[in-house]
């Protein structure tokens, strides 16, 4: 198999950061501009920074994407995606809406969140955890104190995951997922 290299987004992996984001999804082809306006674009296009990809080869085959503050996500996510959310799916736009506002009460303590996708291939090998150190000791350099991510309830290997690197449950929206939050260390590094 390949070696993977954990390396910082460049604008030459935006193709590829996309293509997984589609590969791993539930979405299907139907509905990309809804998957890319939800779970991509945003975190490519507004904060590059804080986006690592798991680089098999010279092309992405997984990735960490975050907001890094939760009052500056929403201001810009406003300003640049809603209108294109709305257009692409009245029903996603609104469930959106909601979720912005159930997340505000977890933006002090986790000012932070996140999205991880790796190909199959190319899971349960590492590699998560590896992106994850990346994103946290970028976090952790920045003083941020705290990332949170949202996972299915029923993603036992996605719940577990997160468990065994240090998140905690912090609630359950109507029982179908979790907001889990991490808490982060000031000037963390590299847990290898």
């Amino acid at each position: 198999m390949t070696e993977i290299i954990i390396r910082p987004y460049q604008s030459r992996d935006r193709e590829a950061v996309r293509r997984v984001c589609l590969a791993t999804s539930d979405y299907g082809p139907k509905n990309t501009e809804v998957l890319y306006t939800l779970y991509c674009d945003y975190y490519i296009e507004q904060e590059p920074e804080n986006v690592f990809v798991a680089d098999a080869g010279g092309e992405a085959a997984g990735y960490v994407l975050c907001a890094e503050d939760e009052k500056k996500y929403l201001q810009n996510y406003k300003k640049h995606y809603f209108k294109r959310l709305k257009k692409a799916s009245k029903l996603m736009f609104l469930s959106k809406l909601l979720e912005n506002a159930y997340n505000r009460r977890f933006a002090k303590a986790y000012p932070a969140h996140l999205h991880i996708d790796i190909e199959p291939p190319y899971q349960r090998q590492g590699v998560g955890h590896r992106l994850m150190d990346a994103l946290i000791s970028e976090l952790g350099r920045k003083g941020i104190k705290g990332v949170r991510l949202t996972v299915a309830a029923d993603n036992k290997k996605g719940v577990n995951f997160y468990l065994k690197y240090g998140f905690e449950k912090l609630a359950s929206p109507g029982g179908r997922a979790y907001v889990m939050g991490y808490k982060i260390k000031a000037n963390t590094v590299d847990k290898n």
